[in-house]
């Protein structure tokens, strides 16, 4: 029994003795492997690449220049380490090592609608690629992009991606033919643009790339231009009084907009007016001090007043023949100033027509089955023709025409354009009553459809005599009732929270990227669980550097986007103002001014009123 437990004992030893022997054996081998291996790969250049052993199996990790270099680093190893179990080139791990840097130049030809891509990114730089096609096929003008940007993992990732496409894309909104070109971190920009301001915008989008050296041939080429009178055109309606055209400066608009408010006796105006510094003065603007106040004085209820380049146009009502004739003669030094100047009027008197007989009085009482027609009309043989029409469609609709025919007034052929709007009566209305008179047509009733009363809104729009106007009064049960005006406490807490939602632009544009979406929708949000009608002033905000009149209409095309925006969502856009704010930004740090590219939206003081 000894000699067995000495012999187990003597076995064991043994193995212990020939695994440590074989160990230290096999690791001093495999380190002298790896030591020969990488003596060879540093001697032939190698440096990035490590090789170590496991079993004779050799490993590999590190970087390499070319992709060529796997195949020279495995047939140097395995000419150094005969011994050594090597694998495939696709099995050997080693990266691609970058070294130069991207290159990317978008071009754009004079009257080519196609922009090119060229260049080279990094192995990461599909995002990019992708970032820099959609951002240049936004542009206006732009109906294709030829994209040959190609991936090579020899190249560097270039960082600022986002910030070269906005400078492209912004660049190609004003260049006709125009080159941005990274290469070797030097930014080369090539093209025009209408003024400094534009080139300052610019300018600080290239310094954001970061490149080594910015290289700027970008010229200052104002547009041309054919020096254009000023124009405006006014109308007026039930809803207020809206001012449009283009005159030369804010000083002008300002001054039509005061104007209008001494003279409309409190009535909303909504002032679209547009700027452009080249346009000239217009023979209309040395009288309209003179001109205006007769026009908005003596025209009734609905008007509208066009002054344009060759023209003036005058439609609308008057009380009496020589009020007419006063409104003509104001503008008689008007006419004198211009040569050529024509004055086209569609003045009416209030009730009659010029030599025609009595004034319409027409009345369409409609119940389910039977539709009936009283007053007088020129032309009443539009009845049998509105029989045969319910006939053909299967209605059962009684006519009952008691209508007297006489010359009335106006007799401009308006009955047969009558109708068109009777047809639509028994599908679209449970009961109705219609009257025109003094001018309107008064629609009241209950509609079938909630969309029905504007479809017959429009319809009574076309059918009714040239002048008249419709006051709709038609309901259905699932219109909504008028909100409630915001109590003094919400309105001070709406405002403050408004204020807490800016909109932020990019340099120079205009443009509402996600976020800036996101805001607006938080916006309308707010607006909506408000529960109450509100005026807005939407104010857009730009800083002072570069041109002054670049700065005003950018932000004003920032104000603009997000009305359109907040209109689309269901906000009433003539309760909105827009505003132009310039802030001075001289003493804001460099990273602090992108705050000033922004819109806010607030609540309008109640006791103004709103206007654009």
């Amino acid at each position: 029994m000894r000699f067995f437990f000495a012999l187990l004992l003597f076995c064991g030893a043994v193995a212990l003795f020939t695994f440590v022997a074989k160990a230290v054996y096999q690791g001093s081998v495999e380190s002298e492997l790896a030591t020969l291996a990488g003596e060879a790969l540093d001697e032939a250049g190698y440096e990035g690449v490590e090789v170590t052993f496991d079993h004779h199996v050799a490993k590999f990790s590190g970087f390499v220049d070319h992709q060529e270099d796997k195949a020279k680093v495995l047939e140097l190893v395995q000419e150094t380490v005969p011994i050594g179990v090597l694998p495939d080139e696709k099995g050997i791990r080693l990266e691609i090592r970058a070294t130069i840097p991207p290159m990317v130049a978008v071009r754009k030809k004079q009257k080519d609608t196609e922009v090119l891509l060229e260049g080279v990114l990094g192995a990461d730089g599909e995002a990019g690629r992708t970032l820099l096609g959609s951002r240049i096929h936004g542009v206006d003008g732009v109906e294709s992009v030829n994209n040959q940007i190609s991936l090579d993992p020899k190249r560097l990732p270039l960082i600022h991606v986002a910030e070269l496409a906005s400078l492209a894309g912004s660049l190609l909104e004003h260049s006709a033919e125009a080159e941005v070109r990274l290469k070797d971190g030097i930014l080369k920009i090539q093209g025009s643009v209408p003024n400094d301001g534009i080139k300052s915008s610019l300018m600080e989008l290239a310094k954001q790339v970061e490149a080594k050296s910015i290289e700027e041939s970008i010229q200052v080429t104002p547009p041309e231009t054919f020096f254009v009178p000023a124009t405006l055109a006014l109308t007026r309606n039930r809803f207020g009084i809206t001012v449009s055209g283009v005159v030369q400066s804010e000083e002008v608009r300002a001054a039509i907009e005061k104007m209008l408010a001494q003279e409309s006796s409190g009535a909303r105006i909504t002032n679209r007016i547009e700027l452009d510094k080249e346009r000239t003065k217009a023979p209309w603007q040395l009288h309209l001090a003179t001109v205006l106040p007769i026009l908005v004085s003596e025209f009734l209820g609905e008007m509208t007043v066009e002054f344009g380049e060759k023209q003036i146009r005058l439609s609308g009502e008057v009380a009496k023949e020589e009020r007419k004739t006063a409104v003509l003669a104001s503008l008689n030094p008007v006419r004198a100033a211009a040569e050529g100047l024509e004055i086209l009027s569609d003045i009416r008197i209030r009730g009659t027509a010029e030599g025609a007989g009595p004034a319409v009085r027409l009345l369409v009482v409609y119940e389910p089955g039977l539709l009936s027609l009283t007053g007088n009309v020129p032309d009443d043989s539009f009845v049998g023709s509105l029989e045969r029409t319910f006939e053909s469609q299967g209605m059962d609709v009684l006519v009952k025409n008691s209508l007297e025919v006489t010359p009335s007034s106006p007799g401009d052929g308006w009955a047969d354009r009558l109708e068109d709007l009777l047809e639509e009566i028994p599908g679209r209305v449970e009961n109705a009553v219609m009257k025109l008179a003094d001018g309107v047509l008064k629609m009241e009733g209950i509609t079938i459809e909630l969309a029905d009363r504007q479809l017959l809104q429009n319809v009574a729009f076309n059918a009714v005599p040239s002048g008249y106007s419709v006051e709709n009064l038609l309901i259905h049960a699932d219109q909504p009732f008028p909100m409630p005006e915001l109590l003094p406490e919400a309105r001070v807490q709406m405002d403050a929270e408004l204020a807490n939602i800016p909109v932020y632009f990019d340099t120079g544009s205009e443009i509402l990227d996600e976020e800036g979406k996101k805001s607006v929708e938080s916006i309308f949000t707010l607006l909506k669980e408000g529960g109450a009608q509100v005026d807005l002033v939407v104010t857009g905000f730009a800083d002072n550097v570069g041109n002054a009149d670049s700065n005003r209409e950018l932000s004003i095309r920032r104000a603009e986007a997000v009305v359109e925006v907040l209109v689309v969502e269901g906000i009433d856009e003539s309760r909105v103002e827009t505003k132009s704010v310039i802030e001075d930004v001289s003493r804001v740090r460099r990273s602090d001014r992108w705050k000033s590219r922004r819109v806010e939206v607030s609540l309008a003081p109640e006791d103004e009123p709103v206007s654009e």
